[in-house]
């Protein structure tokens, strides 16, 4: 299944995961509740490595990618859901700041 068709978690798990920065356009890792991993462990590892860190892993083509309960997703189509409780579509952006997430008309 192409990225762009993979449908975006819950918006409300999505804060749960992340605050998004609109000054800067980082998407930051919260510290996660224990109920989100299969063990308690697996919790304090992810807290322990990714909380209060920003996304920063890119592709080829120079979006944000960010995995999310074993599914990979561009940062800006988190972005956009969190900021306006909607899936984007035909959303493009490789910056995230809140005055560069707008649709497009082709993807």
């Amino acid at each position: 299944m192409p990225i762009a068709n993979i449908p975006v978690p819950d918006v409300a798990f999505l804060h749960q995961c992340f605050v998004y920065l609109p000054e800067t356009g980082d998407l930051v890792w919260r510290d996660r509740p224990v109920h989100h991993f299969q063990t308690e462990p697996a919790s304090r590892t992810f807290n322990t490595r990714y909380a209060g860190r920003a996304v920063r892993a890119k592709d080829s083509s120079g979006y944000y990618m960010v995995d999310v309960n074993r599914r990979t997703y561009k940062a800006h189509r988190l972005i956009y859901s969190m900021m306006l409780d909607r899936f984007p579509l035909g959303l493009k952006s490789t910056t995230s700041t809140a005055t560069n997430l707008t649709t497009a008309s082709r993807i």
